[in-house]
C-alpha cells in the first residue's frame, strides 16, 4: 500500500517538474524521507534532470521565524490546554533571557501565574505571554537566532520546489522569509483556510496532490512515511558555517521493527515497480491520486487487529501538541471519532 502510494506522489511530482520551472527539489526532513527514496528511483525513467535533495527542518527549527515579532506570540500554533509556564518557556529558549529554574518560578508566582499547571485557554495563554514579553523576551537572542536561518537557507531560490505532506503552510511562509524569496511547495494536502492566508502573505504557490482533506489527516501517514531518525531542532555556528542542530535519538527497537519492514516494503515495491514497467509508462497511464486509495482506505478503515502493529508505537508532536511520546494507536482512535467509528 504504501508503495503504490509512494509511485503515485512521484508520478504526479514529475507531471510538476516537467512544466520546466524547477530546476532542484527540497524533500523536507523528516516528511519527504521515503519520497525522496522513491524519487531517486524514478528519475531515469522520466528522464529527469531536476536534482533533489534533503531538507533539514521542523516547526521547532523555524520558529524563531514563524514569530516574526511580538504581535505573532500571541497566535503560535499550539495546543494551549497542553502548555503550562515550564513547558513552554522550553519552546520559547530561543528568545528567552538567561535565568535559573528557580527564579522563574519565583517570578510567575509574584505575578499571579499558575507555575505548574496547564492553561486553561487562549485567555490564559495571552496572560502568560504578555508577561513574559515583558519580563524575559530577548530581541537580540532572537534576531540572532533569525540571523542563523537566513544564513542557513540562502542557497535556496524560486527555482526550487519544496515537498512537504503539507498542510497549513506555516513553515513554508517562514523558510521563505528565511530564504529572502518566494519558495513554492508541493504537498500532499494542505488545510482549508491556513495555507490560503500563508501563501497570499509569502506570495509562493502550492501544488496539493489531494484536492480535498483526508478523512484521515497527518497523524499515522506521517508516522508511516517520515524517516526514524532524529529530528532539527534549530541551527547552530560552527567554524563559520552553519549546521543543523538534532535532538538526541534513542533507536526503539519494538517500536521501530515494524516500520522500518514497511517502509523497506514500500521502496522495493517502487524499485520492482519501475523495473518491471518503467520503460512503457507512455503505455500505461494511471491516475496519480487512484494509486493511493489502497493506503488512505488503509488510514481510515483499518482493523484492531490491523492496527495491532502499532501497539509499541508513539508520535510526538512537542510544538502543538506539547508531548513527545504519544501512543500511536490512540491518536487514531481518536480521530477516527470523528466519522463515528
Amino acid at each position: 500500500l504504501g508503495g503504490m502510494h509512494l509511485a503515485g506522489v512521484t508520478a504526479w511530482l514529475h507531471g510538476i517538474l516537467r512544466r520546466g520551472t524547477y530546476k532542484r527539489i527540497l524533500f523536507t526532513a523528516r516528511d519527504g524521507y521515503l519520497y525522496q527514496k522513491a524519487f531517486a528511483l524514478s528519475k531515469k525513467y522520466y528522464g529527469c534532470d531536476v536534482k533533489d535533495t534533503y531538507l533539514y527542518l521542523s516547526r521547532k527549527a523555524l520558529m524563531p521565524m514563524i514569530v516574526k515579532n511580538q504581535l505573532d506570540f500571541f497566535g503560535l500554533p499550539l495546543q494551549y490546554e497542553a502548555y503550562s509556564p515550564l513547558l513552554i518557556r522550553r519552546m520559547l529558549k530561543f528568545c528567552s533571557k538567561e535565568t535559573t529554574q528557580d527564579a522563574y518560578e519565583l517570578a510567575l508566582d509574584e505575578a499571579g501565574i499558575p507555575v505548574g499547571r496547564n492553561f486553561a485557554g487562549k485567555q490564559e495563554y495571552h496572560v502568560f505571554i504578555r508577561w513574559f514579553l515583558e519580563k524575559y523576551y530577548d530581541a537580540a537572542a532572537h534576531k540572532k537566532q533569525q540571523k542563523l536561518l537566513k544564513q542557513y537557507f540562502s542557497g535556496i531560490s524560486e527555482s526550487d520546489l519544496v515537498f512537504d505532506m503539507g498542510y497549513s503552510g506555516r513553515l513554508q511562509k517562514a523558510l521563505s522569509d528565511s530564504a529572502g524569496c518566494s519558495i513554492d511547495a508541493a504537498y500532499i494536502y494542505q488545510d482549508a483556510k491556513r495555507s490560503f492566508e500563508m501563501k497570499a502573505a509569502g506570495g509562493f504557490e502550492i501544488y496539493c496532490y489531494y484536492d480535498t482533506t483526508p478523512c484521515m489527516s497527518d497523524v499515522l501517514r506521517e508516522y508511516l512515511l517520515s524517516e526514524v531518525g532524529a529530528s532539527c531542532i534549530g541551527y547552530e555556528e560552527k567554524n563559520g558555517n552553519v549546521q543543523p542542530e538534532f535532538e538526541k535519538f534513542v533507536e526503539e527497537q519494538a517500536e521501530n521493527v515494524n516500520l522500518r519492514m514497511f517502509q523497506k516494503g514500500a521502496l522495493q515495491f517502487v524499485e520492482d515497480f519501475y523495473g518491471l514497467f518503467g520503460k512503457d509508462l507512455c503505455d500505461m497511464p494511471f491516475k496519480p491520486f487512484e494509486a493511493s486509495l489502497p493506503l488512505e482506505g488503509f488510514l481510515r478503515h483499518a482493523g484492531k487487529e490491523d492496527l495491532g502493529i502499532f501497539d509499541e508505537s508513539y508520535f510526538e508532536d512537542e510544538v502543538h501538541g506539547g508531548k513527545t511520546r504519544i501512543p500511536l494507536k490512540d491518536l487514531v482512535l481518536q480521530q477516527r471519532k470523528k466519522f463515528g467509528d
